[in-house]
């Protein structure tokens, strides 16, 4: 592949990015980058990479973004691409961003009344979700487990001030610093305001 063709398969890329068609970009993007890296052009790899990582972003896929921008971090160092670098911290930046955003997520056991209450929520039954939630509040047997709950029973719109509220309570008790954090982000994304004590 010549290097015009380089530049016309990232012209054709550039334009699905700006139209929001990042699946369609996404594959062209590999091809683009392995035949990129193949023919020594260490800028349009990292470019393609950066794209990448922007397409990814675009789906909400933060994982496969974070990865993608790592490496278009990686290639725009060696190269010396002030430019490219300063484009991808901000692409990286929104990544955290999305990332904090989003409901926090406790590894639990298959099966457990949390589990469910999140599984339910998941697949659209925000009904039995709740009822499950409240279920899982009415056993729990350490503050973790309360405040797991009741960030699920956040889940549910009319439920989530007060829950985040109580749940912010009862981390500050127990003085746990990861339920703290997971308090704070719930409430950031759900646009609740906490004690200025539970930060």
């Amino acid at each position: 592949m010549s290097d015009s063709d380089l530049i016309g398969d990232a012209r054709t890329i550039y334009r699905l990015l700006q139209t929001g068609q990042n699946r369609s970009a996404i594959e062209r993007l590999t091809p683009f980058i392995d035949k990129a890296d193949t023919k020594g052009r260490a800028d349009h790899c990292a470019r393609g990479l950066a794209w990448l990582g922007q397409a990814h972003l675009g789906l909400n896929e933060l994982s496969e973004a974070r990865q993608a921008l790592r490496r278009a971090s990686e290639v725009a160092t060696a190269i010396g691409d002030e430019a490219g670098l300063h484009a991808i911290r901000e692409l990286r930046h929104e990544v955290g961003i999305r990332a904090m955003a989003a409901p926090p997520k406790a590894p639990e056991p298959d099966g457990s009344v949390i589990a469910r209450a999140c599984a339910a929520f998941d697949t659209g039954n925000p009904h039995d979700g709740l009822l499950l939630a409240r279920q899982a509040r009415a056993e729990a047997d350490s503050p973790r487990d309360e405040v797991l709950a009741l960030l699920a029973i956040a889940r549910s719109p009319s439920e989530a001030h007060e829950a985040i509220k109580q749940a912010a309570a009862v981390a500050d008790r127990a003085s746990d610093f990861n339920l703290v954090h997971a308090v704070t982000r719930a409430a950031r994304a759900a646009g609740v305001v906490l004690p200025a004590k539970v930060f």
